[in-house]
């Protein structure tokens, strides 16, 4: 939870303002990449001021704000209270509060049941922090959501000009093109995992987006797809895969055995395999890949002996993930088909 007033977390909110600029030689440099443009109605966001090649840094910053996580509980859940926002709220100086008060999160996201607890500058701060604020060692013993004066504003997009690279240990944050930029482009990085990103059906990136950030994606990609006819719901071989897939967790983490386990995975897969793309087959297929090679690798991790029972099948399923990858030219044609 974010401490009490006078503690080291205060001054690293505090400090942050004053660090900025001096943890990167190249920020100076990268600065000058981008230009915050102020839409009527959507407010700032950031666009390219020149030229950037794939895979140069746009931007790199420290943190201005920097909000612990709340800890989470002996089932790995994490929730904030009204507590949280309050205590987080207080901890900002006139500067940062000022900061959050000029950010605009999507007008979608309105009343939630905790904001009866809260100020509206303090409910302000929560709907900001839910939507804009970006994770900042994530994975790490201190998990933090952080506020960046410039690359808080770029926007979400499901298909995105930039990748967003916390460091956590080194104090700042990264964006780095994944393409060709021309001056004036939007800077836009995925609030979805990249991981699964490129093939995750329209449906599933529009909720993914609505229940984790609590706003409607309307980037150019959901438009066009939306445009082609994509489906806005899942079909019903796509909803079974799902919930076979949700089973199969639900199974695993009450103790059902290994061989069992593995048993009914492999059944689910091949019918992830047989799916049609009208089905998200793809991406069902890719999900439970990844569910197999994630339960290996943690096996393997804990019983460094078990190479042959872990080790081998991990590699063998990632080698299918990527052999079941399409060209792009294959995922125009799915488009065009559509």
């Amino acid at each position: 939870n974010p401490h009490p007033t006078r503690t080291p977390h205060k001054l690293w909110l505090l400090a942050c303002g004053k660090l900025r600029g001096y943890l990167h030689p190249t920020m100076a440099k990268t600065m000058s990449s981008v230009r915050r443009v102020n839409h009527p109605g959507t407010g700032w966001a950031l666009e390219t001021a020149k030229p950037i090649k794939l895979g140069e840094d746009i931007l790199c910053e420290a943190p201005f704000i920097v909000v612990d996580k709340p800890a989470k509980d002996q089932d790995g859940n994490q929730s904030w209270v009204a507590s949280d926002f309050k205590t987080a709220f207080a901890n900002l100086n006139d500067e940062q509060k000022k900061f959050v008060a000029e950010l605009v999160p999507d007008k979608v996201v309105t009343d939630h049941p905790i904001s009866t607890e809260l100020s509206p500058e303090e409910d302000h701060f929560r709907r900001v922090l839910q939507v804009i604020a970006r994770p900042f060692g994530a994975g790490s013993n201190k998990e933090q959501q952080a506020f960046f004066e410039n690359l808080t504003l770029a926007a979400h997009s499901c298909q995105p000009t930039a990748a967003y690279c916390p460091s956590q240990g080194l104090g700042k944050a990264r964006l780095v093109a994944l393409r060709d930029m021309a001056k004036g482009d939007a800077v836009t990085i995925s609030f979805i995992p990249k991981v699964y990103l490129r093939y995750m059906p329209l449906w599933k990136r529009q909720r993914f987006v609505q229940q984790n950030f609590g706003f409607e994606c309307r980037c150019t990609r959901c438009k066009d797809e939306l445009r082609m006819g994509f489906a806005r719901e899942p079909s019903k071989v796509s909803n079974e895969l799902a919930f076979e897939h949700q089973e199969l967790l639900d199974a695993l983490a009450d103790g059902m055995g290994d061989d069992d386990f593995q048993a009914l995975a492999e059944a689910h897969l091949q019918r992830c395999e047989a799916a049609e793309r009208k089905d998200d087959g793809l991406f069902h297929l890719f999900v439970t890949l990844d569910m197999l090679i994630e339960f290996h690798l943690t096996f393997l991790q804990a019983e460094g002996s078990w190479v042959e029972d872990h080790l081998a099948p991990a590699l063998s399923f990632l080698a299918r993930k990527y052999q079941s990858m399409p060209a792009d030219e294959e995922l125009r044609e799915e488009a065009r088909d559509r």
